[in-house]
Protein backbone atom coordinates (compact mmCIF):
# COMPACT_ATOMS: atom_id res chain seq x y z
CA UNK A 1 0.00 0.00 0.00
CA UNK A 2 1.32 3.44 -0.90
CA UNK A 3 1.56 5.88 2.11
CA UNK A 4 -0.52 9.06 1.21
CA UNK A 5 1.43 12.49 2.26
CA UNK A 6 -1.41 15.21 3.70
CA UNK A 7 1.03 18.51 3.07
CA UNK A 8 4.79 18.42 0.95
CA UNK A 9 8.03 18.41 2.24
CA UNK A 10 9.14 22.36 3.00
CA UNK A 11 11.68 23.53 0.47
CA UNK A 12 14.88 24.22 1.99
CA UNK A 13 17.74 26.72 0.20
CA UNK A 14 20.75 24.81 -0.38
CA UNK A 15 23.93 26.27 1.26
CA UNK A 16 27.81 26.14 1.21
CA UNK A 17 29.32 23.64 3.41
CA UNK A 18 31.03 26.47 5.04
CA UNK A 19 27.78 28.48 5.80
CA UNK A 20 26.40 25.03 6.99
CA UNK A 21 29.45 24.98 9.37
CA UNK A 22 28.68 28.24 10.41
CA UNK A 23 24.76 27.75 11.01
CA UNK A 24 25.09 24.22 12.66
CA UNK A 25 27.71 24.68 15.52
CA UNK A 26 28.25 27.20 18.20
CA UNK A 27 31.26 25.96 18.78
CA UNK A 28 34.84 26.94 17.55
CA UNK A 29 36.99 24.77 15.72
CA UNK A 30 39.62 24.51 18.54
CA UNK A 31 36.47 23.18 20.50
CA UNK A 32 35.31 20.92 18.40
CA UNK A 33 38.61 19.15 18.25
CA UNK A 34 38.85 19.09 21.91
CA UNK A 35 35.72 17.39 21.86
CA UNK A 36 36.30 14.96 19.45
CA UNK A 37 39.07 14.22 21.41
CA UNK A 38 36.95 13.20 24.33
CA UNK A 39 34.72 11.16 22.86
CA UNK A 40 37.74 9.17 21.35
CA UNK A 41 38.47 8.62 24.76
CA UNK A 42 35.37 7.48 25.77
CA UNK A 43 35.09 5.18 22.64
CA UNK A 44 38.17 3.35 23.39
CA UNK A 45 37.85 3.12 27.27
CA UNK A 46 34.14 1.13 26.09
CA UNK A 47 36.74 -0.57 23.75
CA UNK A 48 38.51 -1.69 26.26
CA UNK A 49 35.36 -2.82 28.33
CA UNK A 50 34.11 -5.10 25.75
CA UNK A 51 36.85 -6.99 24.94
CA UNK A 52 37.27 -7.68 29.25
CA UNK A 53 33.60 -8.94 29.23
CA UNK A 54 33.31 -10.21 25.63
CA UNK A 55 33.42 -13.83 27.03
CA UNK A 56 30.36 -13.27 28.72
CA UNK A 57 28.59 -11.13 26.25
CA UNK A 58 28.99 -14.06 23.59
CA UNK A 59 28.69 -16.99 26.03
CA UNK A 60 26.40 -15.55 28.85
CA UNK A 61 26.21 -17.77 32.13
CA UNK A 62 22.90 -19.59 33.17
CA UNK A 63 19.84 -17.91 34.01
CA UNK A 64 19.95 -18.53 37.78
CA UNK A 65 16.04 -18.32 38.16
CA UNK A 66 16.52 -22.03 35.58
CA UNK A 67 19.31 -23.73 38.09
CA UNK A 68 18.14 -22.44 41.82
CA UNK A 69 14.97 -21.68 44.12
CA UNK A 70 14.11 -17.85 43.66
CA UNK A 71 14.96 -15.77 46.78
CA UNK A 72 11.38 -16.12 47.90
CA UNK A 73 10.75 -19.83 47.64
CA UNK A 74 14.07 -19.86 49.57
CA UNK A 75 12.12 -18.08 52.45
CA UNK A 76 8.76 -19.66 52.07
CA UNK A 77 7.15 -23.59 51.75
CA UNK A 78 6.67 -24.60 48.29
CA UNK A 79 3.60 -25.90 48.88
CA UNK A 80 -0.28 -24.26 49.95
CA UNK A 81 -3.29 -25.99 51.54
CA UNK A 82 -6.42 -25.83 50.12
CA UNK A 83 -7.90 -22.68 50.47
CA UNK A 84 -4.06 -21.02 49.85
CA UNK A 85 -3.64 -21.20 53.63
CA UNK A 86 0.31 -21.99 55.38
CA UNK A 87 0.69 -25.54 56.28
CA UNK A 88 1.47 -25.52 60.01
CA UNK A 89 5.04 -26.12 61.33
CA UNK A 90 5.61 -30.12 61.40
CA UNK A 91 7.59 -31.13 64.52
CA UNK A 92 9.73 -34.15 63.94
CA UNK A 93 10.85 -36.35 67.12
CA UNK A 94 13.60 -38.25 66.69
CA UNK A 95 16.71 -38.70 65.14
CA UNK A 96 17.06 -39.36 61.14
CA UNK A 97 19.54 -39.45 58.35
CA UNK A 98 18.62 -38.90 54.84
CA UNK A 99 20.06 -41.00 52.08
CA UNK A 100 20.20 -39.33 48.96
CA UNK A 101 21.07 -40.26 45.41
CA UNK A 102 22.82 -37.69 42.88
CA UNK A 103 24.92 -38.47 39.48
CA UNK A 104 27.95 -38.37 40.60
CA UNK A 105 27.30 -40.28 44.26
CA UNK A 106 25.47 -41.07 47.40
CA UNK A 107 25.24 -39.06 50.11
CA UNK A 108 23.78 -38.67 53.86
CA UNK A 109 22.63 -36.05 55.47
CA UNK A 110 21.20 -35.60 59.13
CA UNK A 111 18.16 -33.91 59.31
CA UNK A 112 17.17 -30.92 59.97
CA UNK A 113 20.31 -28.75 59.81
CA UNK A 114 23.10 -31.52 59.01
CA UNK A 115 25.92 -31.10 56.66
CA UNK A 116 25.65 -33.45 53.54
CA UNK A 117 28.64 -36.26 53.66
CA UNK A 118 29.60 -38.31 51.26
CA UNK A 119 28.76 -42.59 51.27
CA UNK A 120 31.73 -44.69 50.29
CA UNK A 121 29.98 -46.39 46.89
CA UNK A 122 32.97 -47.52 44.28
CA UNK A 123 31.99 -47.23 41.16
CA UNK A 124 28.10 -46.67 42.00
CA UNK A 125 25.92 -45.89 39.00
CA UNK A 126 23.19 -43.45 39.04
CA UNK A 127 19.65 -45.34 37.29
CA UNK A 128 16.45 -44.27 38.99
CA UNK A 129 15.53 -47.87 37.63
CA UNK A 130 18.01 -48.94 40.20
CA UNK A 131 17.86 -47.01 43.52
CA UNK A 132 20.09 -48.17 46.40
CA UNK A 133 18.43 -50.28 49.21
CA UNK A 134 18.76 -49.37 52.98
CA UNK A 135 19.53 -52.76 54.73
CA UNK A 136 19.40 -53.23 58.17
CA UNK A 137 22.49 -52.04 60.67
CA UNK A 138 22.62 -49.26 58.17
CA UNK A 139 23.77 -51.16 54.82
CA UNK A 140 23.26 -49.69 51.65
CA UNK A 141 22.62 -52.35 48.78
CA UNK A 142 23.46 -50.56 45.48
CA UNK A 143 24.09 -50.72 41.51
CA UNK A 144 27.94 -50.62 41.25
CA UNK A 145 30.60 -51.83 38.95
CA UNK A 146 30.07 -55.41 37.21
CA UNK A 147 27.28 -55.95 40.05
CA UNK A 148 25.59 -55.36 43.07
CA UNK A 149 27.52 -53.91 46.35
CA UNK A 150 26.81 -53.80 49.26
CA UNK A 151 27.96 -50.70 51.67
CA UNK A 152 27.94 -48.90 54.98
CA UNK A 153 26.58 -45.71 55.10
CA UNK A 154 28.69 -44.97 58.24
CA UNK A 155 31.56 -46.55 57.95
CA UNK A 156 34.64 -46.26 55.69
CA UNK A 157 36.17 -49.13 53.73
CA UNK A 158 33.36 -51.14 54.44
CA UNK A 159 31.94 -51.54 50.84
CA UNK A 160 32.14 -55.20 48.84
CA UNK A 161 30.68 -56.91 46.02
CA UNK A 162 27.72 -59.46 46.60
CA UNK A 163 27.23 -60.05 42.65
CA UNK A 164 29.32 -59.52 39.71
CA UNK A 165 28.25 -59.37 35.85
CA UNK A 166 30.69 -59.32 32.63
CA UNK A 167 31.54 -56.01 31.30
CA UNK A 168 29.26 -56.18 27.91
CA UNK A 169 26.06 -56.24 30.98
CA UNK A 170 24.23 -53.69 32.82
CA UNK A 171 21.86 -54.07 35.71
CA UNK A 172 18.26 -53.03 35.00
CA UNK A 173 16.52 -53.80 38.23
CA UNK A 174 17.07 -54.33 41.89
CA UNK A 175 14.09 -55.07 44.68
CA UNK A 176 13.67 -56.71 48.08
CA UNK A 177 11.74 -58.89 49.89
CA UNK A 178 9.36 -57.22 52.49
CA UNK A 179 10.90 -59.82 54.72
CA UNK A 180 14.66 -57.95 54.35
CA UNK A 181 16.46 -61.54 52.75
CA UNK A 182 15.36 -61.78 49.40
CA UNK A 183 16.63 -59.79 46.42
CA UNK A 184 15.35 -59.79 42.48
CA UNK A 185 16.95 -58.24 39.91
CA UNK A 186 17.93 -58.38 36.26
CA UNK A 187 20.27 -57.22 33.52
CA UNK A 188 20.74 -57.02 29.98
CA UNK A 189 22.98 -56.47 27.21
CA UNK A 190 24.45 -53.03 27.26
CA UNK A 191 24.19 -52.84 23.62
CA UNK A 192 20.74 -54.37 22.99
CA UNK A 193 22.19 -58.10 21.85
CA UNK A 194 22.83 -60.57 24.21
CA UNK A 195 20.58 -62.35 26.76
CA UNK A 196 17.94 -60.59 29.44
CA UNK A 197 18.46 -62.70 32.80
CA UNK A 198 16.96 -62.27 36.24
CA UNK A 199 18.12 -63.53 39.31
CA UNK A 200 16.27 -64.38 42.57
CA UNK A 201 18.10 -65.54 45.66
CA UNK A 202 18.98 -64.15 49.35
CA UNK A 203 20.60 -61.37 49.94
CA UNK A 204 24.28 -62.79 49.48
CA UNK A 205 23.85 -65.81 46.92
CA UNK A 206 20.74 -65.01 44.50
CA UNK A 207 20.85 -66.98 41.04
CA UNK A 208 19.41 -67.00 37.54
CA UNK A 209 16.25 -68.13 37.01
CA UNK A 210 15.22 -66.86 34.15
CA UNK A 211 16.67 -66.12 30.95
CA UNK A 212 15.40 -64.81 27.60
CA UNK A 213 16.58 -62.93 24.16
CA UNK A 214 17.05 -59.47 24.48
CA UNK A 215 15.77 -58.96 20.45
CA UNK A 216 12.35 -61.22 22.05
CA UNK A 217 11.06 -58.30 24.08
CA UNK A 218 8.93 -58.46 26.29
CA UNK A 219 12.25 -57.38 28.03
CA UNK A 220 11.69 -58.53 31.05
CA UNK A 221 12.75 -56.33 34.41
CA UNK A 222 11.68 -56.90 37.95
CA UNK A 223 9.37 -55.21 39.47
CA UNK A 224 8.77 -56.56 42.65
CA UNK A 225 9.21 -59.73 44.81
CA UNK A 226 6.82 -61.46 47.46
CA UNK A 227 7.20 -64.69 49.42
CA UNK A 228 4.05 -66.15 49.65
CA UNK A 229 4.38 -69.14 50.74
CA UNK A 230 7.42 -70.81 52.78
CA UNK A 231 10.24 -71.81 49.88
CA UNK A 232 8.70 -70.05 47.47
CA UNK A 233 9.28 -66.68 45.31
CA UNK A 234 6.62 -64.39 43.86
CA UNK A 235 8.38 -62.39 41.16
CA UNK A 236 6.48 -59.43 39.29
CA UNK A 237 7.82 -58.55 36.31
CA UNK A 238 7.15 -55.72 33.70
CA UNK A 239 8.06 -54.90 30.05
CA UNK A 240 10.94 -52.37 29.35
CA UNK A 241 10.93 -52.42 25.42
CA UNK A 242 14.86 -52.54 25.86
CA UNK A 243 15.18 -48.85 27.56
CA UNK A 244 17.59 -49.07 30.65
CA UNK A 245 16.03 -46.09 32.07
CA UNK A 246 12.92 -46.26 34.35
CA UNK A 247 10.54 -47.50 31.46
CA UNK A 248 7.88 -50.52 32.75
CA UNK A 249 4.61 -51.34 30.93
CA UNK A 250 2.09 -54.23 31.54
CA UNK A 251 2.57 -56.58 34.31
CA UNK A 252 3.62 -61.08 34.22
CA UNK A 253 3.79 -63.13 37.43
CA UNK A 254 6.71 -65.14 37.60
CA UNK A 255 6.96 -68.33 40.40
CA UNK A 256 9.86 -69.41 41.87
CA UNK A 257 11.10 -72.29 43.69
CA UNK A 258 13.99 -74.91 44.37
CA UNK A 259 16.02 -72.16 42.74
CA UNK A 260 13.81 -72.09 39.40
CA UNK A 261 11.26 -70.07 37.71
CA UNK A 262 8.28 -71.05 35.50
CA UNK A 263 7.74 -68.89 32.42
CA UNK A 264 6.00 -65.79 33.25
CA UNK A 265 2.55 -65.63 33.35
CA UNK A 266 0.35 -61.93 31.97
CA UNK A 267 -1.39 -59.94 34.29
CA UNK A 268 -1.61 -56.31 32.83
CA UNK A 269 -1.85 -56.88 29.45
CA UNK A 270 -0.94 -54.69 26.69
CA UNK A 271 -4.89 -53.56 25.40
CA UNK A 272 -4.45 -50.90 25.88
CA UNK A 273 -0.40 -50.50 27.41
CA UNK A 274 -0.12 -50.29 31.59
CA UNK A 275 1.70 -48.53 33.68
CA UNK A 276 2.74 -50.40 36.88
CA UNK A 277 3.24 -48.03 39.37
CA UNK A 278 3.65 -49.15 42.93
CA UNK A 279 2.80 -51.85 45.18
CA UNK A 280 1.91 -51.76 48.91
CA UNK A 281 1.52 -55.48 50.59
CA UNK A 282 -0.85 -57.56 47.83
CA UNK A 283 -2.31 -54.33 46.37
CA UNK A 284 -1.02 -53.34 43.03
CA UNK A 285 -1.67 -49.44 41.77
CA UNK A 286 -1.47 -48.93 38.05
CA UNK A 287 -2.18 -46.68 35.27
CA UNK A 288 -5.51 -47.04 32.87
CA UNK A 289 -3.95 -44.66 30.50
CA UNK A 290 -0.66 -43.20 29.83
CA UNK A 291 1.01 -40.51 27.43
CA UNK A 292 3.78 -38.51 26.87
CA UNK A 293 4.94 -34.96 28.29
CA UNK A 294 7.29 -32.59 27.14
CA UNK A 295 10.39 -32.47 29.51
CA UNK A 296 10.50 -28.32 30.84
CA UNK A 297 13.08 -26.42 29.21
CA UNK A 298 13.90 -24.46 31.94
CA UNK A 299 16.53 -27.14 34.14
CA UNK A 300 13.81 -27.28 36.92
CA UNK A 301 13.67 -31.00 36.41
CA UNK A 302 15.77 -33.89 36.18
CA UNK A 303 17.15 -34.57 32.50
CA UNK A 304 16.04 -38.60 33.30
CA UNK A 305 12.10 -38.55 33.24
CA UNK A 306 12.29 -37.24 29.69
CA UNK A 307 11.67 -41.07 28.74
CA UNK A 308 8.89 -41.50 30.68
CA UNK A 309 5.29 -41.76 29.94
CA UNK A 310 2.49 -41.04 33.29
CA UNK A 311 -0.29 -42.13 33.82
CA UNK A 312 -3.43 -40.01 33.02
CA UNK A 313 -5.69 -42.60 35.09
CA UNK A 314 -5.42 -44.91 38.08
CA UNK A 315 -6.22 -48.12 39.14
CA UNK A 316 -6.03 -50.64 42.33
CA UNK A 317 -5.99 -53.91 42.25
CA UNK A 318 -5.38 -56.79 44.23
CA UNK A 319 -2.72 -59.51 43.92
CA UNK A 320 -4.19 -63.02 44.33
CA UNK A 321 -2.05 -66.32 44.04
CA UNK A 322 -4.75 -69.14 44.39
CA UNK A 323 -5.48 -71.01 43.08
CA UNK A 324 -3.47 -69.53 40.40
CA UNK A 325 -2.18 -65.75 40.05
CA UNK A 326 -4.16 -63.14 39.38
CA UNK A 327 -5.29 -59.40 39.81
CA UNK A 328 -8.84 -58.78 40.93
CA UNK A 329 -10.87 -56.69 38.99
CA UNK A 330 -9.55 -53.04 39.06
CA UNK A 331 -10.70 -50.39 41.66
CA UNK A 332 -10.46 -46.96 39.66
CA UNK A 333 -8.63 -44.41 41.62
CA UNK A 334 -8.52 -41.93 39.02
CA UNK A 335 -10.55 -42.20 36.11
CA UNK A 336 -9.01 -41.73 32.52
CA UNK A 337 -9.63 -37.41 30.81
CA UNK A 338 -11.45 -37.89 27.61
CA UNK A 339 -9.75 -36.33 25.24
CA UNK A 340 -9.29 -32.44 25.96
CA UNK A 341 -9.31 -29.40 23.11
CA UNK A 342 -5.83 -28.10 24.74
CA UNK A 343 -2.95 -30.42 25.89
CA UNK A 344 -2.75 -28.47 28.63
CA UNK A 345 -6.05 -29.63 30.26
CA UNK A 346 -4.54 -32.70 30.64
CA UNK A 347 -3.74 -33.90 34.38
CA UNK A 348 -0.80 -36.55 34.54
CA UNK A 349 0.30 -38.52 37.49
CA UNK A 350 3.81 -38.74 39.48
CA UNK A 351 5.94 -40.18 41.85
CA UNK A 352 2.58 -42.15 43.95
CA UNK A 353 3.60 -43.70 47.13
CA UNK A 354 1.77 -46.13 49.53
CA UNK A 355 2.46 -45.55 53.81
CA UNK A 356 3.96 -48.42 54.70
CA UNK A 357 1.31 -49.98 56.14
CA UNK A 358 -0.81 -49.71 52.78
CA UNK A 359 -3.78 -47.21 54.16
CA UNK A 360 -2.54 -43.89 52.67
CA UNK A 361 -1.54 -43.30 48.92
CA UNK A 362 -0.26 -39.91 48.17
CA UNK A 363 0.35 -38.75 44.58
CA UNK A 364 1.55 -35.61 42.53
CA UNK A 365 -1.16 -34.66 39.91
CA UNK A 366 0.68 -32.19 37.58
CA UNK A 367 -0.38 -29.94 34.15
CA UNK A 368 2.02 -29.11 31.73
CA UNK A 369 1.87 -25.41 29.59
CA UNK A 370 1.66 -26.90 26.06
CA UNK A 371 4.42 -24.12 24.79
CA UNK A 372 7.95 -23.87 25.99
CA UNK A 373 9.28 -23.83 28.81
CA UNK A 374 6.31 -26.77 29.18
CA UNK A 375 6.03 -25.36 32.81
CA UNK A 376 4.53 -27.62 35.36
CA UNK A 377 1.65 -26.86 37.89
CA UNK A 378 1.49 -29.33 40.29
CA UNK A 379 -0.61 -30.85 43.36
CA UNK A 380 -0.53 -33.74 45.96
CA UNK A 381 -3.21 -36.20 46.20
CA UNK A 382 -4.32 -38.38 48.83
CA UNK A 383 -6.41 -41.30 48.96
CA UNK A 384 -7.09 -43.54 52.01
CA UNK A 385 -7.75 -46.83 51.64
CA UNK A 386 -9.87 -49.39 54.02
CA UNK A 387 -9.06 -53.01 54.11
CA UNK A 388 -7.13 -55.75 52.36
CA UNK A 389 -7.23 -58.43 49.73
CA UNK A 390 -10.09 -57.95 47.06
CA UNK A 391 -12.10 -56.30 49.66
CA UNK A 392 -10.23 -52.75 50.05
CA UNK A 393 -12.29 -49.87 49.33
CA UNK A 394 -10.50 -46.63 48.89
CA UNK A 395 -11.87 -43.10 49.46
CA UNK A 396 -12.19 -40.43 46.92
CA UNK A 397 -8.96 -38.45 46.12
CA UNK A 398 -8.31 -35.19 47.86
CA UNK A 399 -6.56 -32.65 47.49
CA UNK A 400 -3.51 -32.25 50.34
CA UNK A 401 -1.55 -29.26 48.89
CA UNK A 402 -0.88 -27.19 45.77
CA UNK A 403 2.37 -26.35 44.90
CA UNK A 404 4.15 -23.39 43.81
CA UNK A 405 7.13 -25.17 43.05
CA UNK A 406 8.41 -25.93 39.63
CA UNK A 407 8.80 -29.62 39.95
CA UNK A 408 8.16 -31.67 43.04
CA UNK A 409 8.43 -35.77 44.01
CA UNK A 410 7.37 -37.80 46.25
CA UNK A 411 10.18 -40.11 48.27
CA UNK A 412 9.89 -42.75 51.40
CA UNK A 413 7.76 -42.22 54.66
CA UNK A 414 9.27 -41.73 57.67
CA UNK A 415 6.00 -43.83 59.38
CA UNK A 416 2.65 -44.13 58.53
CA UNK A 417 1.72 -40.44 58.65
CA UNK A 418 4.84 -38.77 57.58
CA UNK A 419 6.63 -38.75 53.83
CA UNK A 420 9.33 -36.64 52.35
CA UNK A 421 9.46 -34.68 49.04
CA UNK A 422 11.64 -32.94 46.73
CA UNK A 423 10.65 -29.60 45.90
CA UNK A 424 13.27 -27.01 44.07
CA UNK A 425 16.89 -28.22 45.26
CA UNK A 426 15.42 -28.91 48.55
CA UNK A 427 13.85 -31.80 51.07
CA UNK A 428 10.70 -31.45 53.04
CA UNK A 429 8.65 -33.65 55.21
CA UNK A 430 4.79 -33.50 55.18
CA UNK A 431 2.30 -35.16 57.56
CA UNK A 432 0.12 -36.60 55.00
CA UNK A 433 -3.35 -35.99 56.91
CA UNK A 434 -3.15 -32.37 58.18
CA UNK A 435 -0.50 -30.90 55.58
CA UNK A 436 2.13 -29.80 58.59
CA UNK A 437 5.12 -29.17 56.39
CA UNK A 438 8.94 -28.66 56.96
CA UNK A 439 12.34 -28.23 55.31
CA UNK A 440 14.95 -31.08 55.68
CA UNK A 441 17.32 -29.58 53.96
CA UNK A 442 18.44 -27.54 51.06
CA UNK A 443 20.98 -28.66 48.08
CA UNK A 444 22.62 -26.93 45.09
CA UNK A 445 21.06 -29.54 41.99
CA UNK A 446 18.04 -32.11 41.83
CA UNK A 447 18.71 -35.59 44.32
CA UNK A 448 16.33 -38.08 45.06
CA UNK A 449 15.42 -39.30 48.50
CA UNK A 450 15.85 -43.06 47.96
CA UNK A 451 16.07 -44.03 51.86
CA UNK A 452 15.47 -42.72 55.79
CA UNK A 453 17.78 -44.27 58.79
CA UNK A 454 16.72 -43.39 62.17
CA UNK A 455 13.88 -43.50 64.48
Amino acid sequence: MTQQISRPPVQVEEQSDSAKLKAQSPFSRRSMLALLAVIGLVLLTFTGLFVEKSPELLHPPADPMALTATAVQQNALPVQLPGAAAPAPLQLSGSHTIIYAQQDALYRVMVPNGTPQAIEAPGYRYNRAVPPILLANDQLLYNGNNGLWITSILQSGAAHQIASITDDQVVTSLVLAPDGRDIAWSTAPANGKGAIRIYAGSLTSSSQVYQQEATKCPCFRVFSLTTPVAGQMMLLLSNDYGDHQAVAYNLWSLTVAGGRGSEPQPLLTNDPPQIPLTQAGNTVLYSTSNGFVPLPTDNSTPDDIAALNYANGLALSALEVTPSTALSPAQVVLPTQRTAANFSAYHWVMSPSFAPDGQTLVYVLFSSEDQAPFTRHSALYTVHITGKGATMPAGKSQVLATASARYIEIGPWFNNDTLTFYADNAFYAMDAHTGATTLLTRLKEYARVVAIAGS
